[in-house]
């Protein structure tokens, strides 16, 4: 099953996918990380976003695979690596790529291929997978979008005034809307929500209410077991573990096992060995 969700910039249609392919224990396709991974094969390449010929030949050459919270380049995991600022600051050339787009497009159609998906961006309903099972359409007021954006560059230490951010938000959304490949459109048949006055959790649950009857959210459980399976499967039987911490994202209902108690065996050895705490720190070992 294929869920798109599409949208302007800063309406939080990320964050909305992010938690709903956790919710329904469905695959994360990110489909800006593989631009990404583009962008950095390019640039290690010295092959340039117009140089069709190099490019063609380069990414006929390249494997890109997606995996709970890790992004390889020919097996290898260049997760922090695509989101230097340096890749941030050529993305857009190769992304306005013609051939880029179609070959990214073909890539991502193939690892959506048989799985359970959610992807996000701005023509994911409308040129990737218009026949997806289901689409949204996030969107907010300028305003709204403008000061959440605002928000992340003061906490960045980024000072800027909300007018230079509001401006720069309005001039992106005319070239998204405007670009010859890859356009911002609300895809046909898409579900429209305005997340103007929604927080996070309301958006979620707007998103819920319009699936389609029959799909349910995940047990954590059950999603604990199906990525461990998938992990055993490809020989790494402990590369699990770290995966399921990162797709959780601080959210502890994502781990089955964290009651968010002491452990009472701790507990009772502090109190045998009468262990008194205050001011100081201590290192629990697990295993």
């Amino acid at each position: 099953m294929i869920i798109t969700i599409d949208g302007p910039a800063g309406a939080g249609k990320s964050t909305a996918a992010r938690r709903l392919a956790d919710l329904l224990g469905f695959e994360l396709l990110d489909t800006g990380a593989i631009y990404r991974a583009v962008t950095l094969a390019a640039r290690q390449k010295n092959v340039a976003p117009e140089d069709d010929a190099s490019l063609k030949h380069l990414l006929d050459q390249t494997r890109i695979e997606l995996r709970p919270g890790e992004v390889l380049l020919d097996g290898e995991d260049v997760s922090s690596e695509i989101r230097t600022p340096e890749v941030t600051a050529a993305i857009q050339g190769f992304a306005d790529s013609r051939l880029v787009r179609k070959i990214v497009t073909e890539k991502t159609r193939q690892l959506a291929r048989g799985r359970s998906v959610v992807t996000e961006g701005r023509d994911q309903g409308s040129d990737v997978f218009p026949d997806a099972d289901c689409k949204f359409y996030i969107t907010a007021s300028d305003e709204v979008r403008a000061a959440r954006r605002h928000a992340e560059l003061l906490a960045k230490g980024i000072r800027i005034g909300i007018s230079e951010v509001l401006s720069s938000q309005r001039q992106r959304d005319l070239q998204d809307a405007s670009r010859e490949v890859g356009k911002l459109v609300c895809p046909a048949g898409a579900i429209v929500i305005d997340a103007s006055r929604l927080s996070e959790d309301e958006v979620l649950t707007k998103l819920i209410e319009y699936l389609p009857r029959g799909i349910r959210p995940l047990d954590p459980r059950d999603h604990v077991k199906s990525l461990a399976n998938d992990y055993l499967s490809q020989g790494d039987p402990l590369g699990w573990f770290d995966a399921l911490y990162a797709s959780a994202h601080r959210d502890t209902s994502k781990i089955p096992r964290a009651d968010r108690r002491p452990n009472e065996h701790l507990m009772d050895w502090l109190d045998r060995q009468r262990i008194v705490g205050d001011g100081k720190s201590a290192l629990v070992v697990g295993c």
